[in-house]
C-alpha cells in the first residue's frame, strides 16, 4: 500500500530521499533518487528494482547504508517484511553517523510496529528522537511516538509538536508531509481531537496548494474530508472530495489509486446519506474499479491490526452490490445484464478477498472461470443486505435475480438456530429450516427444475448452514438434488476430474499417540476448541495461558485424553475405502507428519483421505488436523500435499472425515476450502460439527463406492450415501447426514 494509506493508520515513513544529502553525479544515488521517487509515487515494486541497484553499485559506506535505509523502506511499504528487516537491520549496524543510524531506525521502528511489537517500536522511536537533532528524522520519530501513547494524552503530544515542525522544517514539501501525518494522528484520536486534525489538515493543504495535484496535496483534502465526515458535515465532505478529484485529474491515475479509493468510497456514503443514490453509485463502482485494480497489492492486515478485507473491502463491495441491485429494476433489460454481471463479479472478488484474508496470502487463491458451469447445473449466490435477500441464479446460459423481502438479521438469526439446533441433535430444527428454504430457495424452485447439482455461493452465517437440511415442508432439500458448496466460482475449478482409476492416499488415527502431549502445550487450543469427544479435557487444557504454565501430562491423564479422542470406526472406514479405490494406508503409528509428507510427496495421489479429528477455526492459525505424533497445520499441509507430482497432477478430492468447524464463527468453514486450496485440491468434504463415528463410516463407505464404481459425480455420490442414512431410522435425523459438505469441484 502506498504512503497516503501508511498514513491513515498513523505510520509515518519519513522522506529519507529529502533528508540525506544526494550526489547527484553518483550512479547509486541518482539510482536511489530515482527509486526513492518511484516509492512515493506508489509503484513499490520497481522502486525496489532500482533501489536494489543502487546499494549494489554504492562507491562508499555513506551510499550503501543511504540505499540500504531507502530499499527497508520500500520493501516494508511492500510488506516484504523479512526482506525489510535484512536491509533495514544491516544499514543500521553498517551506519557511521548519527543521522544514517537514526533513518534506519526510524523504518526499524515502523517494522515493529508493523509486527505488532509496539515496545520494540517505542525503544527505536525513542532512540531516534534523542539522538536525531532537530531535523525531521527527530520530528518523524516524536509523531510516531504520540501515537503509541494512549488516546487520553495525544492531544497534548501534538499541540506541542505542531509549532516545531513550522519552526524547524523550512522545507515546504517536509513540512506538509509531517503535518499530514499529524492531523491523521490526531483524526484516530477520537471527537476532541478532530479540530486540531482540521488545523493541521489545513496547513499541509495550503503547503502543499502549489502543486495540487500532488499526493501531500490530494491526500490532505482527502484528510479534510475524513475529519467532516467524523463530524457529520457530510455537506462539506463533500465538497472537499470534488474539489480533491478535481485535483487528481491532470495526474496519472495510478500513484494516486489508493487515495482515489478512500475519496470515491467517501464520495458514494455521503451522496447516499443525502438521498442521492445515482450519484453514489456511479462513485461507489468508480471506488471498486480503484479497489479491483490495486487489491493484489494491498496488505492482509494493515498497521493497526485491522483486517483490510474487514476493514476496506467487505464495507465496499457490500455498499456497491446493495446500490447496484436497488437500481437494477430501472435499467433496460441489456443494461441489466451487465449491471448483474457486474454484481456477480463483485460478490467473486470479495469471496476471494475474504479467504485471502482468512489464509493470510493473496498468493495462494487461484483465479478460475467463474461462469463455468456444465449443462445441469445452477448456481446460487444468497447475498444477504441489511433490509433484504437478493438471489442471484446462474446456469450455463444465463444469470438472473430475484429479491425476498426479509431482513439480514432475521436471516442471521434463522441461519445461526439451526445450525445450532442440528449441531446438537435437537428436533427442533424445522421451523428454522422451513423458514430459511422460503426466502432462499422456494423463489428460484423454477430455476432447479431438470437440474442435478445445485452448487451455492454462501454469504458469511449461510456458510454454518447445510443447505440440504433445508426443507420445503415436505422433504429436505436433499431428496430433490444433488448438493455442492463453493466459497466463490471463481475459485473453483469446474471441470471434470481425470479419468481412470483413482489413486488413493489414506490416512486415519483411531487411537491417538504423542499428539495428545503436543495438544496440552499448544497455543492452538487457546483460540479453537478440539471437538467436543474431548469430553471436557480439551476446555481444561485451552485454560492454560501460555505456554510456560503449560505442564506435560501425566501417563494417567494422557491416557484418559487418549481414550476422549479414540475413533473406533477410523480403522474399519480406511479398509473399506482402501478395498475400494486400493492406494496406500497410514493408520494411528503410521500416519506420523514426516511418514504423511514422505508418502505425498512420492505419489502421485488423486484423492486423499483423512480420517483423525480437527478443528476449523476462523483463521489459518486456529486451524489443525491431528496426525499420531503431532498436529497438522492448514500451512503445513500445505507444504505437504504440493510435492512437485501433485503439483503437475493437482489432487482431485482431499477428504477430512472427522474434521469440524468452531461452533458459532462464520468464517470457520472457510478453513475446509482453505485446506483444499493449500493443497491445491480441486475439492475438500468435510464436516460442519462432530460426526456420529458409525454415520461416518457408512456415509464414507457409501461415497467411494459410487465415486470407484458407480461412475458418479462427488456432489451426487455423496447425495446417494447421505439418503442412505436418511432411509435409515436410526440416522433420519440430520444430525447424521447434513454435516458432510461437499466444496469446491462437485463434478
Amino acid at each position: 500500500m502506498d504512503v497516503a494509506v501508511n498514513a491513515r493508520l498513523g505510520l509515518l515513513t519519513c522522506l529519507v530521499c529529502l533528508m540525506l544529502p544526494v550526489a547527484w553525479a553518483g550512479e547509486s544515488q541518482s539510482l536511489r533518487a530515482q527509486g526513492e521517487q518511484l516509492r512515493w509515487q506508489g509503484d513499490v515494486d520497481a522502486a525496489v528494482v532500482l533501489l536494489r541497484q543502487a546499494r549494489a553499485r554504492a562507491v562508499s559506506n555513506v551510499e550503501a547504508v543511504q540505499a540500504g535505509t531507502s530499499l527497508g523502506a520500500a520493501l516494508l511499504q511492500a510488506r516484504r517484511l523479512d526482506d525489510a528487516e535484512e536491509a533495514l537491520l544491516a544499514a543500521y549496524r553498517a551506519a557511521a553517523d548519527a543521522p544514517a543510524r537514526a533513518a534506519a531506525a526510524l523504518e526499524l521502528g515502523n517494522l515493529a510496529l508493523m509486527r505488532k511489537q509496539p515496545q520494540q517500536a517505542h525503544t527505536y522511536y525513542s532512540e531516534v528522537a534523542t539522538s536525531g537533532g532537530t531535523g525531521p528524522l527527530a520530528l518523524a520519530a516524536r509523531l510516531n511516538l504520540a501515537r503509541l501513547a494512549p488516546v487520553s494524552g495525544r492531544v497534548e503530544l501534538l499541540v506541542a509538536l505542531l509549532p516545531e515542525v513550522d519552526r524547524l522544517l523550512p522545507d515546504p514539501p517536509a513540512r506538509a508531509h509531517l503535518l499530514l501525518h499529524a492531523g491523521q494522528v490526531a483524526a484516530e484520536s477520537g471527537a476532541a481531537a478532530l479540530p486540531l486534525a482540521q488545523v493541521a489538515m489545513e496547513r499541509a493543504r495550503a503547503l502543499a496548494r502549489p502543486d495540487p495535484a500532488s499526493r501531500t496535496h490530494i491526500a490532505a483534502l482527502e484528510g479534510l474530508a475524513q475529519v467532516h465526515e467524523a463530524q457529520g458535515r457530510w455537506d462539506d465532505a463533500l465538497r472537499l472530495g470534488e474539489t480533491a478529484l478535481d485535483a487528481a485529474r491532470p495526474a496519472p491515475v495510478r500513484p494516486l489509486q489508493d487515495l482515489l479509493l478512500a475519496i470515491e468510497w467517501r464520495q458514494a456514503r455521503g451522496w447516499r446519506q443525502r438521498g442521492r443514490s445515482d450519484l453514489a453509485l456511479a462513485a461507489a463502482m468508480r471506488a471498486v474499479d480503484h479497489a479491483q485494480a490495486i487489491r493484489p497489492d494491498m496488505p492482509i492486515e494493515q498497521v493497526d491490526g485491522r483486517s483490510t478485507y474487514q476493514a476496506v473491502l467487505q464495507p465496499l463491495f457490500e455498499l456497491f452490490v446493495d446500490l447496484q441491485l436497488g437500481a437494477i429494476d430501472a435499467l433496460p433489460p441489456a443494461r441489466q445484464a451487465v449491471a448483474l454481471t457486474r454484481v456477480r463479479e463483485a460478490v467473486e472478488a470479495m469471496r476471494q478477498s475474504e479467504m485471502q484474508d482468512f489464509l493470510g496470502d493473496r498468493c495462494t487463491v487461484e483465479e478460475a472461470d467463474a461462469a463455468r458451469l456444465e449443462p445441469g447445473a445452477v448456481a446460487l449466490y444468497p447475498i444477504l443486505l441489511s433490509d433484504r435477500v437478493e438471489l442471484l441464479v446462474q446456469t450455463r446460459d444465463s444469470l438472473s435475480r430475484v429479491t425476498r423481502s426479509v431482513a439480514r438479521e432475521e436471516v442471521i438469526a434463522a441461519a445461526r438456530a439451526l445450525a445450532s439446533a442440528l449441531r446438537s441433535g435437537q428436533d427442533n430444527y424445522v421451523g428454522p429450516a422451513r423458514r430459511l428454504y422460503d426466502w432462499l430457495l422456494r423463489p428460484v424452485e423454477g430455476d432447479l427444475v431438470g437440474m442435478h447439482t445445485l452448487v451455492v455461493v454462501p454469504d458469511g452465517p449461510l456458510r454454518l448452514v447445510p443447505f440440504a437440511a433445508l426443507n420445503d415442508g415436505e422433504r429436505p432439500l436433499l431428496q430433490r438434488i444433488a448438493l455442492g458448496t463453493v466459497t466463490g466460482m471463481s475459485m473453483t475449478d469446474a471441470g471434470r476430474p481425470r479419468t481412470g482409476r483413482p489413486t488413493t492416499l489414506l490416512a486415519g488415527v483411531a487411537l491417538p499417540g504423542p499428539v495428545v502431549e503436543k495438544l496440552a502445550l499448544s497455543d492452538v487450543l487457546r483460540s479453537a476448541p478440539v471437538a467436543r469427544s474431548v469430553a471436557g479435557r480439551a476446555p481444561m487444557l485451552a485454560s492454560r495461558t501460555s505456554r510456560s504454565a503449560a505442564r506435560a501430562l501425566g501417563e494417567r491423564e494422557a491416557e484418559a485424553m487418549r481414550r476422549d479422542l479414540a475413533l473406533p470406526g477410523v480403522r474399519d472406514e480406511v479398509i473399506a475405502i482402501a478395498a475400494l479405490t486400493g492406494g496406500k494406508v497410514l493408520l494411528d503409528g503410521a500416519f506420523t507428519v514426516n511418514a504423511f509428507e514422505r508418502e505425498a510427496e512420492g505419489g502421485d495421489y488423486r484423492l486423499v483421505h483423512i480420517a483423525s479429528h480437527g478443528v476449523f477455526g476462523g483463521s489459518a492459525e486456529t486451524s489443525y488436523i491431528l496426525a499420531f505424533d503431532d498436529l497438522l497445520g492448514i500451512n503445513r499441509l500445505q507444504s505437504v500435499l504440493r510435492s512437485d507430482k501433485l503439483q503437475q497432477s493437482p489432487i482431485d478430492l482431499l477428504t477430512l472425515s472427522a474434521c469440524e468447524t468452531a461452533e458459532g464463527n462464520d468464517r470457520a468453514p472457510l478453513g475446509i476450502a482453505g485446506a483444499a486450496m493449500r493443497a491445491r485440491a480441486r475439492s475438500v468434504l468435510g464436516t460442519l460439527w462432530p460426526v456420529d463415528d458409525d454415520a461416518a463410516r457408512q456415509l464414507m463407505e457409501g461415497f467411494y463406492r459410487g465415486l470407484a464404481h458407480g461412475g458418479q459425480s462427488k456432489a451426487v455420490a455423496l447425495r446417494d450415501a447421505q439418503l442412505e442414512l436418511l432411509r435409515q431410522p436410526a440416522t433420519r435425523h440430520p444430525y447424521f447426514w447434513a454435516p458432510f459438505s461437499l466444496i469446491g469441484n462437485w463434478r
